[in-house]
């Protein structure tokens, strides 16, 4: 491609297109993710152990406000820009308009892109040293529990890279639950229904009542059903 090429081509393009090609390194960051076991950790159980447990308890509390408060601003710029605004004009609400080609929903979308990497490696180094365990909320700790949300955020790079509506499902199902954090009840419930939306979006695909990649489709839902 040469210069004029390349500076015609619409920065949105230019944007999707730059997911489409970061799909092997990231691939090669996230087996790296799930591989990489608790030892290598190893520091942040020694601060944890010497962290007192008030001033633990403290710093935790802090982090999960600053989590959910950081989430939930991703978690409402997707749905005004992307999930809202896809509602306009369509005739099922299970079929909507997906604006990752649009600028107003591309640019949320792919910083939380950002937020969800950042935040994998971010909490294997804070969730052992802040006690952050959660057997049913987003901090789960154990092989399958990293191998599941690296498969979510690998099919969310997937998807953006293809204009699909699963990467604002994920991408909201992954802020929701950070968001929600503090509210265990509120957050399964909010999960449950996301989870239920995907699946009905899912079966229209797949029955061609909907626009959209089925191979997507089916593999957001099977990764949504494991978060």
């Amino acid at each position: 491609m040469n210069d004029a090429q390349y500076h015609a081509e619409p920065p949105v393009s230019r944007v999707i297109k730059l997911f489409g090609l970061t799909i092997p390194p990231l691939t090669i960051m996230l087996i790296t993710y799930v591989g990489l076991t608790e030892y290598v950790f190893g520091m942040s159980y020694v601060v944890n152990r010497q962290m007192g447990r008030q001033f633990r308890r403290t710093l935790r509390l802090w982090y999960l406000l600053a989590s959910s408060a950081a989430a939930s601003l991703c978690h409402a710029a997707l749905l005004s820009r992307c999930a809202l605004d896809g509602l306009e004009g369509v005739d099922s609400p299970l079929c909507p308009e997906v604006l990752l080609g649009e600028t107003r929903c591309l640019q949320p979308s792919a910083m939380a892109c950002l937020v969800a990497v950042l935040t994998l490696w971010v909490e294997r180094i804070v969730a052992p040293a802040l006690d952050l365990w959660d057997k049913n909320g987003p901090y789960q700790r154990g092989l399958f529990a990293r191998a599941t949300q690296a498969s979510a955020v690998a099919i969310v790079w997937l998807c953006m890279a293809e204009r699909q509506l699963g990467a604002v499902l994920l991408l909201c199902m992954l802020s929701g639950r950070r968001a929600l954090a503090l509210l265990p009840r509120c957050n399964k419930v909010y999960g449950i229904s996301i989870k239920f939306y995907t699946i009905l979006h899912m079966s229209r695909v797949l029955a061609y009542r909907c626009v959209g990649s089925r191979r997507l489709a089916a593999a957001t839902t099977m990764a949504m059903l494991n978060l």
